[in-house]
């Protein structure tokens, strides 16, 4: 491995590449994170637990000197750039994601704000003050609100933290 501790840059992925894209990068002694978590998902009518990318098309890669080869690793697609170099990011994100990772290696996702069935307000934006019924809560702090809307029944996304309960 090498001496210097390197920099975490993304590297996006062809996503039925994954697994080969992974190898490829182990072979040539690239360190890589893929966050994983647990979502639950319809299965021939039956809810079954399925291990998810948090970031679907992505890898965290750790760079060195010689990021290039990456950018010919077969199932990567390109790096994430700035004027040119690969884009860093701090330790801290990567170690933050991995503090949250459970027994099995999945990432924890935050707990829920609000109960299915409850009514919510909107705070701000185009809808904003409309009220709907929570509906559950989909991947990255985002719940799925059932809003009455010019008399048919929508389902839209908002960030939690654009919603109150009422």
């Amino acid at each position: 491995m090498h001496g210097n501790v390197g920099s975490w840059s993304v590297a996006q992925v062809h996503p039925p590449c994954l697994a080969q894209a992974e190898r490829n990068l182990k072979r040539q002694g690239f360190e890589f994170y893929n966050p994983i978590y647990l979502k639950r998902v319809k299965n021939r009518g039956h809810l079954i637990w399925r291990k998810l990318p948090l970031f679907p098309g992505y890898l965290f890669v750790r760079i060195y000197d010689q990021w290039r080869a990456l950018l010919s690793t077969y199932g990567v697609s390109g790096l994430l750039l700035s004027a040119g170099l690969p884009a860093t990011l701090p330790n801290t994100v990567v170690d933050a994601i991995r503090s949250r990772e459970d027994e099995t290696g999945c990432v924890q996702l935050g707990k829920m704000k609000f109960r299915i069935g409850e009514a919510v307000q909107i705070k701000k934006g185009p809808l904003c003050y409309e009220i709907g019924i929570c509906e559950g809560q989909r991947d990255h702090d985002r719940v799925r609100v059932l809003l009455n809307l010019l008399g048919r029944t929508c389902l839209v996304e908002i960030s939690e933290d654009n919603l109150v309960a009422v």
